[in-house]
């Protein structure tokens, strides 16, 4: 029986490759595309309703060749490349409402730049790990910033999140993470904010986030995703 408080959620992603060079294309750049990847995979399974690059330039429809390696079949399916804005605003427009599309995309919304300046985050850093028994991720904090933490997961045998600064001291409770729903496509991944008793406050030379696996020694590698966003005070 169709359920009439149902939602589905789909996403339309717009990646502005304005400015990139070949230069820029090294290792680095393709590592953060493969991690994207991995991202995308844990956190929005099924929901991409479609991604319009703009502004690429001739020499990256060579590199999407090699980026469609990391990328699933279906999902390489949604996404569709224009060597410029002009060119796109015909697609965005046909996904997007005008009043939800930005001036500089073609639509009547606030221009991306507005809207960046509105946010409180300053910068966002993310990574990727997978955990057996142990693993960590590190930052470091100026001392006008501050930082919140927070992990998605869709293991079901968790793990124990601790954090640590450089003198190995803990800087907050350690906290557990573990996926509390169901595992498929339509379920998304639990997701806990391990600073929920206070942002941890800069300067700090090294910020550890070190995850201790709960699974047996048998177990395969679980996979998280560690957020830090970094706030200015």
């Amino acid at each position: 029986l169709e359920n009439p408080d149902f939602k589905r959620f789909e996403c339309v992603s717009v990646l502005d490759l304005s400015h990139l060079t070949v230069t820029k294309l090294g290792s680095r750049t393709l590592d953060i595309i493969k991690k994207q990847a991995s991202i995308d995979s844990l956190c929005f399974p099924e929901t991409m309703n479609k991604m319009v690059i703009v502004n690429a330039p001739t020499f990256f429809n060579v590199t999407w060749k090699m980026i469609k390696g990391f990328v699933d079949v279906r999902t390489a399916s949604k996404i569709e490349l224009f060597s410029s804005t002009k060119a796109a605003e015909k697609c965005l427009k046909g996904l997007i409402a005008d009043d939800q599309l930005p001036r500089d995309y073609g639509g009547t919304a606030e221009s991306t730049d507005v809207t960046l300046a509105k946010m409180s985050v300053s910068k966002i850093k993310t990574e990727v790990l997978y955990v057996k028994s142990s693993a960590s991720s590190k930052i470091a904090l100026a001392a006008n910033e501050e930082a919140e933490v927070w992990i998605y997961t869709r293991s079901k045998a968790g793990a124990d999140f601790h954090l640590i600064n450089e003198s190995k001291t803990p800087v907050g409770p350690v906290t557990n993470v573990k996926h509390v729903g169901a595992v498929d496509d339509n379920t998304p991944p639990t997701r806990k904010n391990i600073t929920a008793s206070g942002n941890i406050q800069g300067p700090m030379s090294l910020l550890k986030v070190k995850a201790v696996g709960k699974g047996s020694i048998l177990s395969a590698n679980e996979t998280y995703l560690v957020v830090f966003k970094i706030h200015q005070k």
